[in-house]
């Protein structure tokens, strides 16, 4: 689907994330590295060196490593005027001599340079990882709770010693239950999970030997954490290299490594991989679980640590393909802590070839369209597909991030059952015939629950019931609560089941779900030892729990935590669970479990030791390759297609529902059925928009489409087959079509498919009344966002903490007399990447917290700089904002700090004057009236914008107050931020829109919420605003997703007050009483020095991935 470049992305964590196994999913989680990018390493989009010109090469790029050759690509731009001549490599520069920050400004300033970025980071994505301690919510006063919760306090009595009281004999055990019964995205018959019946793929041939038809050579490569192939549903479908000349192993490549027998191995030691692989390609009919194709052969594509690792995976795959292998689809279930352009050409270049890309959206629920991710590099690329989840009852899947215009469809992605490495193998009571125990509360003689160790003592708790089930008929419905509800099983002998073995080693296990579609719920796991006491499972406190996430049932995160304890009471089995509701919520772009009173279900509970290489997991990480195993089935039943035609009748092929309306580009559901693959809805991939005419291009319009836009009938003046499949449609333009519109193409063979697009301002709507033009050098968009200052005739564009920018030698100012733009040269010592500023003493101050200039203040008096020593990271907080308030410097928040300080530049000291309510770096701050209006920053552990809501600080016998203002009526989201400045009257905010829509601008007094302004700057979203009042004008500048450079620069007249600059400057001992010393700092610890530059550029989980905007610039 052809789509616009979306600039602005926050990287990981899952992050997807998409989730791997871990958090989302269950399995050991791989510890998050904070260094996210690669010391002295970058990657360049190059010119090719000729024979001739070689010896004029720069060192550093004659001793370039070549990724990938991406000639057959659009030329990226280079700054040389051959730069066509003899096409362009991505490229990996290194130079341990110099930092990440260095080297790329060194390489920027090289002619033959596209672009140059750093080395990415790169790691499956999971959800779980991102996930802060849980909150408790405690229950109102007034809340019913039911009798055993009120006895969670017998607990702690439960960890002393008790005597045994009587066991009763172990009942008959199950007979194993087929693994593929309960994959529901094939087959949803309602019967598992309690799911929605019929809330499937629709694929009626689906583990059937005669369902498919076709070439059986159809190969998907999955580009993850590698695949174990000696799974026994894997072993079969593993695509061999034979004798074909391509480096690594049989199965692929492991770019993770670096001898040829590292490379050589493309085992999974994480277990993503491999779960990815089963979703596309798990043999059919071999007793474990079914792919989604029956044909499909996997190649495994192990990356490294770094997205030059994926670039040269890419690569691998270029050369498959020349060499004939036929390769229709590659699966990236991962992020990456940057929004590299390589990629984005890498996957052209690939489509090119007959390669559909397929990622997920992200798993922080969070609407793409206005924050964007990783995926969202991709809007603009028709080989790349970019899916949603959804759970097994109908539901958007709590975490999963969606977007009307960036994501494109919707599949399964909780609760999925597939392939695991074979040494990471769990224990499932349902798929075994040799337990000891099972439980699945189907009678009335089923296990009992106490709310006492010792049944004679307690009250009988929990009610078997059916409305929410595992299997089978039944479950158990306890009482979860905020604080833990703590309850017992009766005692069991299980020393009397059948096949008992006092020296073997067992496990247990059991499925628990929350209440709802959508609900989540916990239990803790002790079980009785020997010495009467209760202890964790694997005698693990921190992971003896099983947590079922999104409706769905789920056990414990990886087959290891099941192990009981060497010393269980197996003549006495007991269990003590505690049991807590939960809801879980996103809102800084990370979950967070908030403790609470709910219900919960327990079934399918066993004991036994049999173990399988399977497992479940939620996230977009497996709804990915629900939708790349679909591009395979349609690769066999449609082998003429093109990849970008394969890519839109995957899109197209859907059933459309209401409760994904306007979450994606189709409206709809993956749908196999043969009938809607052969007709499959209209994809509407560009629009070319003239004064009178729109030129759509896309697929499947059919015979005789009509169209509408902006819902008005548009006259469809010609319909053309093009060269690639596809068709466009000329139409004349509607009269009175403005703002963002929604371009519709109906087929009468179908139905309705569109994509929005700007189409000017709206009428009736007041804008900012002033276009601003901006910089026409490119180097200007390669920083993600900036904080504005005026200063003389100037405003300076500080480059603001929003990550992973291009270091600056340079700061950008637009004199705002004549409106042109120039650039002011920093000191030679000291370049900069994220920086804050403020006019302090008539004299431009700013505050750089990386690279050469950790700690160091400089300032700028219109014509020379001189640098003030003696504040290290140590002192002032990394990543602080500097503000002035009515004549004193203030610094607000940082990397691990809330607080707000007083800075005193001659005795450099740094008295407290009390805390925000964000601990973030890089935070928005305006002061004025006596307040501070604190927005934006990155939290660590958010995905893909910045922090929500605005906060107002007010200051009171000298220490700061903050409350935050209410939101009512403003569409926030959960990344959306505003950027504030003081005005006379009050202060300016500008960021999300109001509900109705009607402006993205507002007012406030200083008192009082927000108001909405009469104008607003621009009909798309803004992402990454900043915003400066300074002589009569209110300016915003600020990431969109509708102009060629993804930056748009308004303003419009406000009354404006001078900032003040006393002749002597207001020192924390003239403030109140004293009392700011007595204020807390808020510093929840500070990293070393040595790390945080690193840190502050990489930091996974809280990056905004910068898209590189000088192709478009140039062309």
């Amino acid at each position: 689907m052809k789509k616009r470049i979306l600039c602005i992305l926050l990287s990981l964590l899952m992050v997807l994330s998409l989730v791997p196994a871990g958090a989302l999913a269950q399995e050991e989680e791989t510890p998050v590295s904070y260094d996210n990018c690669a010391a002295g390493e970058a990657i360049v989009c190059m010119e090719k060196a000729s024979p001739l010109s070689r010896s004029a090469v720069p060192s550093l790029l004659a001793g370039a490593e070549v990724l990938m050759d991406i000639s057959e690509a659009p030329a990226a731009g280079a700054r040389s005027l051959s730069a066509d001549a003899g096409g362009q490599v991505l490229a990996l520069v290194r130079d341990e001599n110099r930092s990440t920050e260095e080297l790329i400004a060194e390489l920027n300033t090289y002619p033959q340079v596209a672009f140059a970025e750093p080395n990415y980071a790169i790691s499956p994505i999971t959800d779980e990882a991102s996930v802060p301690a849980a909150v408790e919510e405690s229950p109102a006063p007034e809340t019913a709770v039911p009798a055993e919760s009120n006895t969670a306090a017998a607990a702690p009595a439960a960890e002393a010693a008790q005597a045994a009281p009587a066991a009763k004999a172990p009942g008959a055990v199950n007979t194993a239950d087929i693994m593929t019964n309960y994959q529901w995205a094939y087959d949803n018959t309602g019967n598992y999970f309690s799911s929605l019946p019929g809330f499937d793929m629709h694929y009626d041939g689906w583990n059937q030997a005669s369902g498919t038809s076709g070439s059986d050579d159809v190969v998907i490569a999955v580009l993850d954490t590698g695949v174990d192939a000696k799974n026994p549903d894997l072993e079969n479908k593993m695509w061999s290299r034979g004798g074909l000349n391509l480096p690594g192993g049989e199965h692929g490549i492991n770019y993770g490594g670096y001898t040829d027998e590292q490379m050589a191995d493309t085992s999974d030691p994480n277990g993503h991989g491999t779960h990815c692989a089963g979703i596309i390609g798990a043999e059919w009919g071999n007793g474990g679980v079914s792919g989604t194709s029956q044909n499909a052969k996997i190649m495994a594509l192990r990356y490294g640590s770094f997205i030059s690792t994926v670039l040269a995976c890419y690569d691998y795959m270029a050369s498959a393909i020349d060499l004939d292998v036929n390769l229709k689809a590659v699966n990236c279930s991962f992020t990456s802590s940057g929004s590299p352009k390589s990629l984005d050409l890498a996957v052209e270049k690939l489509g090119k070839m007959g390669l559909v890309s397929v990622y997920g959206s992200a798993n922080s629920a969070a609407d793409n369209d206005k924050t964007g991710i990783l995926s969202s590099t991709f809007i603009d690329n028709p080989y790349a597909v970019v899916v949603d989840a959804a759970n097994a009852y109908g539901q958007m899947a709590l975490y999963s991030c969606y977007g009307q215009r960036t994501t494109d469809i919707v599949a399964p992605g909780s609760r999925i059952l597939s392939t695991w490495p074979t040494d990471k193998a769990f224990y499932y009571p349902e798929f075994s015939n040799s337990n000891l125990f099972y439980e699945g509360f189907e009678n009335a003689d089923s296990l009992k629950f106490y709310t006492d160790a010792d049944p004679a003592k307690g009250k009988e708790c929990g009610e078997i019931t059916g409305e929410k089930v595992y299997n089978g008929q039944k479950s158990l419905k306890l009482q979860g609560t905020a604080e833990g509800n703590t309850v017992y099983s009766q005692p069991v002998d299980l020393t009397q089941a059948s096949g008992f073995d006092p020296s073997a080693a067992y496990r247990f296990s059991l499925s628990i779900a929350g209440a709802e579609k959508n609900g989540n719920g916990q239990a803790d796991i002790k079980v009785r030892l020997t010495d009467g006491t209760f202890a964790p499972l694997n005698n693990d406190a921190e992971d003896s729990f099983a947590r079922g996430r999104d409706g769905g049932f789920n056990g414990l995160n990886a087959g290891a935590y099941q192990a009981l304890p060497a010393n269980t009471d197996y003549q006495n089995f007991q269990l003590c669970l505690t049991l807590k509701g939960i809801n879980m919520v996103f809102p800084n772009g990370h979950g967070e479990y908030v403790y609470q009173d709910n219900p919960v279900y327990i079934d399918n509970l066993g004991v036994g030791s049999e173990t399988l290489p399977y497992n479940y997991s939620d996230g977009t990480s497996m709804a990915t390759p629900m939708i790349t195993g679909a591009v395979a089935v349609l690769a066999e039943r449609y082998q003429e297609d093109t990849a970008a035609k394969r890519a839109a009748r995957t899109i197209g092929s859907v059933t459309k529902y209401d409760k994904f309306k306007d979450k994606c580009v189709s409206d709809g559901f993956i749908d196999l059925s043969q009938a809607a693959t052969d007709n499959p809805y209209p994809v509407v991939n560009a629009a070319a928009i003239t004064d009178d005419t729109v030129t759509i291009d896309g697929y499947f319009f059919g015979k005789n489409p009509a169209v509408t836009i902006g819902g008005k009938a548009a006259q469809i003046q010609s319909n053309e087959t093009t060269e690639n499949g596809g068709q466009r449609l000329v139409v004349s333009r509607p009269a009175d079509v403005s703002g963002m519109a929604r371009v519709s193409v109906t087929s009468s063979e179908k139905g309705e498919g569109h994509q929005s697009y700007d189409f000017g301002a709206i009428k009736d709507v007041a804008y900012f009344e002033n276009t601003l033009p901006l910089p026409e050098d490119a180097a200007f968009y390669d920083t993600e966002a900036y904080q504005m200052v005026g200063y003389g005739d100037y405003l300076y564009c500080i480059p603001h903490f929003y990550n992973l920018p291009e270091i600056v030698t340079m700061l950008w100012r637009f004199n705002v007399n004549t409106q042109t733009w120039d650039q002011v040269a920093l000191p030679e010592d000291a370049p900069m990447i994220n920086a804050t500023a403020v006019v302090w003493q008539d004299k431009l101050l700013i505050y750089s917290h990386d690279i050469g200039t950790v700690g160091t203040i400089l300032t700028y008096d219109g014509s020379t700089w001189t640098q003030t020593p003696g504040f290290s990271n140590e002192e002032l907080p990394s990543s602080a904002t500097l503000v002035n308030n009515d004549g004193q410097l203030l610094a607000v928040g940082g990397a691990s700090s809330n607080a707000v300080y007083a800075i005193d530049l001659d005795n450099h000291t740094l008295p407290p004057m009390g805390n925000t309510l964000r601990t973030a770096r890089g935070t928005l701050v305006s002061a004025g009236h006596g307040q501070l209006i604190v927005s934006g920053g990155l939290e660590a552990g958010n995905q893909n914008g910045t922090l929500p809501g605005v906060e107002r600080l007010t200051l009171d016998n000298g220490v700061f107050t903050a409350a935050k203002l209410d939101m009512t009526g403003i569409k926030t989201g959960n990344l959306s931020g505003f950027a504030s400045a003081a005005v006379k009257d009050g202060f300016m905010l500008v960021g999300p829109e109001t509900d109705t829509g009607s402006t993205d601008t507002y007012t406030l007094g200083a008192s009082g919420n927000l108001t909405p302004y009469e104008k607003r700057v621009d009909n798309a979203a803004l992402a990454n605003p900043s915003a400066a009042a300074y002589k009569g004008q209110f300016y915003v500048l600020a990431r969109t997703y509708t102009t060629d450079s993804n930056f748009i620069f308004k303003s419009t007249a406000v009354q404006t007050e001078d900032p003040v600059t006393p002749d002597t400057p207001v020192t924390p001992d003239n403030n109140g009483d004293g009392n700011a010393n007595n204020v807390g700092t808020g510093i929840a610890g500070m990293m070393p020095i040595a790390s945080a530059a690193v840190l502050l550029l990489c930091a996974a989980g809280i990056m905004v991935l910068v898209m590189k905007r000088r192709n478009k610039m140039q062309s």
